[in-house]
């Protein structure tokens, strides 16, 4: 169908690029084919769909960001609001002094919840 070159000055057509993709689509629905879906995108569905589930947790600011200052750099902080994913990450990046500036981050987030009247946050 699309089988022209465009030069620089040329423009492509929005309508045609959409018929290309559904065309392409289309093809390989016919002769089956199906696209290698990459490590990284596995591991990306697999933490938003975890993310979309998880329920929120409520905790004591006070608590939240104590167990950031002290415990941040190994993400106690994070299993404890049963962020377990990211939990995880900050416990391996641990050595590179990364999670504890991601813990800091998380304490200034903390810090400018609104709490409710048992002064909790829901994280």
């Amino acid at each position: 169908m699309l089988n022209k070159e465009l030069s620089k000055d040329e423009k492509v057509d929005i309508n045609e690029f959409i018929a290309a993709e559904q065309e392409l689509s289309n093809l390989k629905k016919e002769l089956e084919i199906k696209q290698k879906t990459h490590i990284w995108k596995k591991i990306l569905n697999l933490i938003v769909d975890h993310k979309e589930k998880r329920l929120p947790v409520r905790i004591s600011k006070k608590k939240y960001c104590l167990l950031a200052l002290f415990g941040g750099i190994f993400g106690i902080h994070q299993f404890a609001v049963k962020k377990y994913i990211t939990g995880v990450i900050y416990l391996l990046v641990s050595f590179t002094g990364l999670s504890f500036a991601m813990s800091i981050l998380d304490i200034w987030y903390a810090a400018f919840l609104k709490s409710d009247e048992d002064k909790r946050v829901i994280i």
